[in-house]
């Protein structure tokens, strides 16, 4: 049994495109001044590391069908994104580029054009949160292919967040000519990810 003094370290977990699946990690004790606390999660100051702070509803998958959509390459990321969006009630899912992310948002899309369901909710993610930098493809180009999706095939434009450690100027402005909304800053807290799901109402 885990002590409210042991984290779950996932650096070397197995990246999967599921960020809610179990993981291989090693579990350690880490001192409180090691970290940086946030609200029943406690997160290094390096996004190489993320410690999840063990609790009884750990992992546990979001019922329901998905409504945002983590698109980050690195695996702590993903994981920590799809903790925050499970203490929120809010169904996802993961991809690990925007490749891997398209092939899904289209994937979907002719799910509900083959049964003939009217109910877009079920079908279109409602949020997308776009890594800056990944494999593939990165955010830049991942953004305006969203967007471009969208207008093709009359889907709902839902808005996409940029999430990056970058402060650079010319990046940033970059990444919001792309398409995108708002920008999730690395390393990301609760309380930001948590105020983003009430301005697009995915949380009231």
């Amino acid at each position: 049994l885990l002590t409210d003094d042991h984290y779950i370290d996932t650096e070397g977990a197995a990246a999967g495109a599921d960020c809610g699946q179990p993981f291989n990690g090693a579990l350690t004790t880490t001192p409180e001044s090691r970290v940086r606390s946030v609200p029943d999660f406690a997160v290094t100051t390096t996004v190489s590391k993320v410690f999840h702070k063990f609790t009884e509803s750990s992992l546990r998958p979001s019922s329901g069908f998905p409504r945002l959509l983590i698109i980050d390459d690195e695996y702590a990321n993903r994981f920590l994104l799809s903790v925050f969006a499970e203490k929120l009630g809010i169904s996802y899912d993961c991809a690990r580029d925007g490749v891997e992310a398209l092939k899904m948002v289209n994937k979907r899309h002719h799910t509900q054009e083959a049964t003939l369901d009217t109910n877009a909710d079920r079908h279109h993610y409602e949020l997308y949160i776009v890594d800056y930098q990944m494999p593939e493809m990165g955010g830049v180009e991942t953004c305006k292919k969203l967007r471009q999706f969208f207008d093709e095939n009359d889907v709902p434009s839902s808005p996409l967040v940029g999430h990056t450690g970058y402060s650079s100027s010319g990046e940033i402005e970059q990444f919001y000519q792309s398409g995108i909304s708002e920008i999730l800053p690395k390393p990301a807290t609760f309380e930001k990810f948590e105020a983003l799901m009430k301005k697009f109402k995915l949380v009231v």
